[in-house]
């Protein structure tokens, strides 16, 4: 039953949510049929729009009708019956079961989009002072639904029990044979009653004895709900927010630590280049890393949602070209400078073989004491040669 395996054909793949207009098409076509004549079959986007629906509905109508829960993206059926000559509204919805509602209370699961809808199509029938009440019923002893998307099809079995006085409860819906009922009833041609009942959708069910859930429904109850969802919403988004600042947080703390001992940053304020000052940086950045980013950079880390490591890498390796710039040009401003050295960036020496450049002058005061030495050498050995020569001519010594 749960299988969302899809099969392509011309109303839609199996496996996937009906949409509304597929459900209005096969209500108002089973409707014309029925020998039972029922109140409702609204078309599913009109409740929320069109304020005159009330006037279709009259004291003593019974009414089928099916709401689209906004909020969970869910179909249900609801069903106004009569009860001692009271209007009693039942609510058939399959996530609503047995299981699901232990340990809780109607009011926390019921859905502010499903209050509105039901307030405007039925608060007129009990309106005292004022005030527009409607007394629901939940049932709970119903087949319950596994999956995402069967919803709109055990709409269609519910509805289809209702038609033959069936109490849905005592079903268990075939969803691959409404499925083909569907297909069917969406054909061109006449499609009397008696072949839409004789599908198979269906198959006896025992029931669990499973109380129902009742609630009445006011304004206040749908101020309380929808307060509520709001605050549930902000939670919501401050807790994917917060995950979102700390996987950025891991991501460059792991980075300054595979970068901690190759990249020694210098102090801001000595920096020739001042976009890399941290006094603006939020606390949250506050690392080794944070000298090389910029307040841009920066903001597009929290604009995203997962944040990739090749932007961190690209600040740092502009980063690195600025300092290794920067020390160059200390070294051309002191007084050991020679035009040759400027050969030194093509030598293979393994003391240049950084790519951070954090030994960039070590290497030139290293080149600097080579030349000095050789210098030295050299005129040692033409002193030793030419005191050779002089005292091998000399025939005192």
């Amino acid at each position: 039953m749960g299988c969302s395996t899809e099969v392509l054909n011309d109303e839609g793949p199996f496996g996937v949510r009906l949409c509304d207009d597929m459900l209005n098409v096969f209500c108002d076509r089973v409707q014309m049929v029925a020998p039972r004549q029922v109140n409702g079959f609204f078309a599913i986007q009109s409740i929320l729009c069109d304020p005159t629906l009330q006037a279709q509905i009259k004291p003593g109508d019974e009414v089928i009708q099916i709401i689209f829960d906004q909020y969970r993206q869910h179909y249900i059926t609801v069903y106004l019956t009569f009860e001692d000559g009271e209007p009693l509204l039942r609510v058939y919805d399959p996530l609503l079961n047995e299981a699901s509602m232990k340990d809780r209370f109607l009011k926390e699961t019921i859905t502010s989009s499903v209050v509105r809808q039901i307030l405007d199509l039925f608060g007129h029938l009990d309106c005292q002072e004022g005030r527009s009440e409607v007394f629901v019923e939940h049932v709970y002893d119903i087949d319950p639904q596994m999956d995402g998307w069967s919803c709109g099809y055990r709409c269609i079995g519910v509805i289809l029990d209702l038609l033959q006085n069936r109490d849905p409860s005592s079903s268990l819906y075939d969803i691959r044979t409404i499925y083909n009922l569907y297909q069917w009833v969406n054909q061109p041609g006449e499609h009397s009653w008696e072949d839409i009942i004789s599908f198979p959708y269906r198959s006896k069910r025992c029931k669990t004895g499973a109380r129902p859930g009742f609630l009445c429904l006011n304004e206040d109850v749908f101020e309380s709900i929808r307060d509520q969802e709001i605050e549930e919403e902000v939670r919501r988004r401050e807790l994917l927010k917060r995950k979102l600042i700390d996987r950025i947080y891991s991501h460059q703390r792991a980075l300054s630590l595979n970068t901690k001992d190759r990249l020694k940053p210098y102090a801001p304020e000595q920096s020739e280049f001042p976009m890399m000052a941290t006094d603006s940086s939020p606390s949250h950045l506050q690392n080794p890393l944070v000298p090389y980013l910029s307040t841009t950079m920066q903001a597009k880390y929290l604009r995203r949602q997962q944040a990739p490591l090749f932007h961190v890498q690209h600040q740092v390796n502009r980063a690195r070209l600025l300092e290794y710039n920067h020390r160059v040009t200390t070294v051309k401003q002191t007084a050991l400078w020679d035009p040759r050295y400027h050969l030194i960036r093509k030598m293979k020496i393994p003391e240049l073989a950084d790519r951070n450049g954090a030994n960039v002058l070590d290497g030139f005061d290293r080149l600097s004491v080579q030349q000095r030495t050789k210098s030295e050498d050299e005129r040692n050995a033409a002193d030793h040669e030419e005191s050779s020569t002089l005292t091998s001519g000399n025939p005192d010594h």
